[in-house]
């Protein structure tokens, strides 16, 4: 018996004695049967187990694959790699209890959740991706999530989404994953690079509101007798981005839109129908007479508008010689009538006709010029100078009332030296280009037109 007790007791000392060499033992070294990263790093110091992962981590392969099909090995140890691991391995150490080490026997310690960071050299691994066949100058690039315009469309976003270059980063990323998870593939797919936003963007959602904020604007010209309201899309062509993608109205686009409406309405440089006393509608030649839309003015203006983004409704900025900027009919209810081929003239106001005189028009070889005129200047006893193109004579003549119609210095006179007006007076007793009328007529005529009356000549 007392044999018995003296083995049990023994024994007791034996194992105390190991289990307190043991805590001395595991004092500055790893308990047993703890991994890291699944590296045995039972019974090593700190720095034996930082050699060994460093070591272990760095000679591991990966089997790369793209589409469920296996591409090659991607070897570590000829990219020099650096596992950041000694903050995570010194935690593991601090939380371990050498007074246990004995249990540990027993219950294994499996350390390493989420590897922090993989170095590596980066030339080295795009050498090596290539040596496998991966090439990022012939993969497709990514495409970020970006705005795109045509005419039928308008404004409209093109979701952001990934092409298959490989960017190292996540390839790193990847290599930390695929040792944490004790994995030996990598799936390329997950190393694609990725565009800043997949899908829509927040952002450009919020740029296309705006977009669509500034095209909605309703901007109405009143011109010729209608209103012209300008098309969404019209506004939304004009709309580009800048440099530092704010949105600018183009000045040329615009500037294209005046012209073209100008180009429909403007009178400027057009053929006229006109209902002519005696000879019905006739058609006559542009002269100074019309209107147009003042283009550089105007696009000024209509840039503005678009960027306030108020609706407006308004007469664009005109250039015009008349009465009537804007108007479908710019002739109106006063007007002077000048028949070449009758060689009369007449003199409506307010629809009424006031005067009807016969003339005398320009000689044959200084014919009157015909077209759409309008009385620019009105002079009273003044002098027409001038040099007679036959003669090559110089001359200064005296009237009494001057009405100059148009930019070819010709105009509406008293003639005193004429003896006869109208029938065939002009062939041979003609002026050099201005209607003589006779004085009476042309004192009622001076006092009923002013600057801007519409003078037609055919």
């Amino acid at each position: 018996m007392r044999k018995t007790l003296g083995t049990i007791v023994a024994s007791f000392i034996i194992v105390l004695v190991i289990y307190m060499a043991g805590i001395g033992f595991y004092a500055d070294r790893f308990v047993p049967m703890t991994q890291f990263y699944h590296i045995d790093i039972s019974n090593l110091t700190m720095a034996q187990a930082e050699q060994k992962i460093e070591k272990e981590l760095g000679q591991r392969q990966f089997t790369l694959t793209e589409a469920k099909k296996t591409l090659g090995q991607l070897d570590l140890s000829s990219m020099a790699p650096t596992f950041k691991v000694d903050k995570e391995l010194k935690e593991l150490f601090y939380q371990q209890n050498p007074n246990v080490w004995l249990s540990k026997l027993l219950e294994p310690d499996q350390a390493g959740t989420e590897l922090e960071e993989v170095e590596l050299d980066q030339e080295a691994l795009v050498e090596q991706l290539k040596k496998i066949g991966i090439d990022n100058t012939k993969r497709e690039p990514v495409q970020e999530a970006q705005i795109e315009y045509d005419k039928k469309s308008g404004y409209y976003s093109v979701p952001g989404k990934r092409g298959t270059k490989v960017d190292p980063l996540l390839m790193k990323e990847a290599i930390a994953q695929a040792i944490t998870e004790n994995k030996d593939s990598i799936s390329l797919e997950s190393t694609y690079e990725r565009p800043l936003n997949e899908g829509n963007s927040e952002v450009i959602d919020e740029v296309l509101d705006t977009i669509d904020r500034i095209a909605s604007v309703s901007i109405t010209y009143e011109l010729a007798g209608e209103e012209i309201t300008i098309p969404k899309q019209e506004i939304e062509s004009w709309l580009y981005f800048g440099e530092g993608n704010d949105l600018i109205v183009d000045e040329e686009a615009v500037r294209a839109y005046l012209l073209e409406l100008d180009d429909k309405y403007a009178t400027f440089n057009k053929y006229r129908e006109f209902e002519s006393t005696w000879r019905g509608v006739v058609t006559v030649e542009p002269g100074i007479l019309g209107w147009g839309i003042d283009i550089e003015t105007e696009t000024r203006n209509l840039v503005n508008d678009v960027q306030s983004g108020h609706d407006v409704t308004r007469t664009p900025a005109l250039v015009s010689v008349g009465n009537y900027a804007g108007q479908a009919d710019e002739i109106g209810p006063t007007y002077i009538e000048i028949d070449l081929a009758n060689q009369y003239m007449f003199l409506y106001v307010d629809h009424q006709l006031v005067v009807e005189t016969p003339i005398v028009s320009g000689q044959p070889g200084a014919e009157t010029v015909p077209g759409a005129g309008a009385v620019i200047e009105m002079l009273t006893d003044t002098k027409l100078r001038g040099t007679n193109p036959f003669s090559n004579v110089d001359y200064a003549t005296p009237v009494k009332y001057w009405i100059r119609f148009d930019d070819k210095d010709q105009g509406i006179h008293d003639a005193s030296w004429q003896g006869a007006y109208g029938g065939d007076v002009w062939t041979y007793a003609g002026s050099l280009g201005c209607i003589n009328t006779p004085l009476d007529a042309v004192i009622t005529i001076y006092n009923y037109v002013t600057y801007g009356t519409p003078v037609i000549v055919f």
